[in-house]
């Protein structure tokens, strides 16, 4: 396994829209970043996590209330954002 390397941004907005910007995938490989910080040492820096959106096809009408969705979610991890427009999944 190859060593995590920096990536230096030459604008605080550019870094962010990375960040922000969603999964990213390298060699068909996922790219997962995380912001260094002061006083942190790279070996610490734990690249285990990565957020993603998910969406289920076909759930039956009676499962369709936030309440098992946001259920479902946390199941398969941490919901951190719910579209509560979509109907028909989430």
């Amino acid at each position: 396994m190859k060593e995590a390397q920096p990536v230096l941004f030459f604008h605080k907005l550019d870094m962010e829209e990375v960040l922000e910007g969603g999964l990213w995938t390298y060699d068909n490989h996922s790219l997962v970043l995380e912001k260094l910080r002061i006083w942190v040492l790279l070996k610490d820096i734990q690249l285990n996590y990565m957020n993603l959106w998910v969406r289920i096809y076909n759930l039956p009408i009676g499962m369709r209330k936030e309440k098992i969705r946001m259920g479902l979610g946390n199941y398969i991890g941490e919901v951190l954002e719910y579209d509560g427009n979509n109907n028909s999944s989430f």
